[in-house]
């Protein structure tokens, strides 16, 4: 009677645990990354967070690209937010739809590069109208560690690859090697790899509840096992 009714509040508390994006797991240039994303969410717990409200931002450096607001036809689309919690996270207020607040717009044969004092493997951005030809290069000094694109985040959506897909997706990102720099660039001539509200971590942080929650049900049964040999 004790077992069942363990066994039962354990599968309880996953089914009650919240639901989380999926991790999608693929190789890039020569490491594995591990990619969550979605229209509603959240950069993890623990990140340092980086609105990029500063256009004097020591973070980051710009060849060719540009703080900017709005959209404007053919040159850059403002990212949306899915969620009031997406803007609330950064300090930006409370509300749904096109980002009000400057973002960058990579536009094509540019770059912006963000570099950090330390070496991180988490990274975190909202992506604004995710296209193929968007790209995300991460280093580690001089060393190239990988490379993400946007047709892989549209495969990861469920999308289509496609020239201009529409998608806004907050995007998660762990790497299972250090990097301290990253540029973002497009790999043609069209406009433009549109990102805001940025989070980084030197470590890959807590793993999702429903993950723990999962392992908690590991342990118990394990327990239980045990119990019965003895």
């Amino acid at each position: 009677m004790q077992r069942t009714s363990i066994v039962s509040l354990v599968m309880l508390l996953i089914a009650a645990a919240p639901s989380q994006q999926a991790w999608a797991q693929y190789s890039g240039y020569d490491a594995p990354f591990s990619i969550s994303e979605g229209p509603s969410v959240l950069p993890l717990a623990g990140a340092t967070l980086d609105n990029l409200s500063s256009q004097s931002d020591p973070l980051v450096s710009l060849q060719g690209a540009s703080y900017v607001t709005g959209s404007a036809a053919g040159l850059y689309q403002a990212p949306n937010f899915g969620s009031v919690l997406q803007p609330q996270t950064f300090g930006q207020g409370s509300y749904t739809g096109a980002i009000r607040s400057q973002y960058i717009a990579v536009f094509g044969n540019t770059t912006a590069t963000l570099t950090f004092n330390t070496p991180e493997n988490y990274f975190g951005l909202l992506w604004g109208s995710v296209d193929w030809f968007n790209v995300l290069s991460f280093y580690n000094g001089a060393t190239l560690v990988g490379t993400i694109t946007g047709s892989e985040i549209e495969v990861i959506a469920g999308q289509p690859v496609s020239w201009s897909s529409g998608l806004n997706e907050y995007v998660n990102i762990t790497s299972g090697t250090s990097f301290n720099k990253i540029v973002i660039g497009s790999l043609s001539n069209a406009n433009a790899f549109e990102f805001a509200d940025i989070a980084f971590a030197p470590a890959a942080p807590a793993p999702p509840m429903g993950a723990c929650m999962a392992f908690a049900a590991v342990l118990v049964l394990q327990t239980l096992r045990t119990r019965r040999r003895k």
